[in-house]
């Protein structure tokens, strides 16, 4: 695999973390198992920013990861947002 290819996929992991994580959260499921990877799923998309500048210093120049690169950010910002939101939500109970 060469470095494009490498930092695509490493790029799209908070992305798609942060889809599963909300469409998990506001499903009907529970378990443990389902505990577990909610808590996955909220690590990954959270540590987006770390994809983004690592997919900044490999390859700098190619469009579609600098697309992918907001999508990181935008990932970690939903995921702060959305705790924000469950804390406040703690506070006002």
């Amino acid at each position: 695999m060469n470095k494009r290819t490498t930092t695509i996929i490493l790029k799209s992991i908070p992305i798609i973390s942060a889809i599963l994580a909300i469409l998990i959260v506001s499903g009907p499921f529970s378990g443990n198992a389902i505990d577990g990877l909610i808590g996955i799923t909220f690590t990954l998309a959270g540590f987006g920013f770390v994809a983004f500048f690592i997919g900044r210093k490999m390859a700098k120049e190619d469009k579609l990861i600098r697309i992918l690169g907001i999508g990181d950010l935008l990932s970690t910002f939903v995921i702060f947002f959305f705790c924000m939101m469950v804390f406040t939500s703690f506070l006002l109970a």
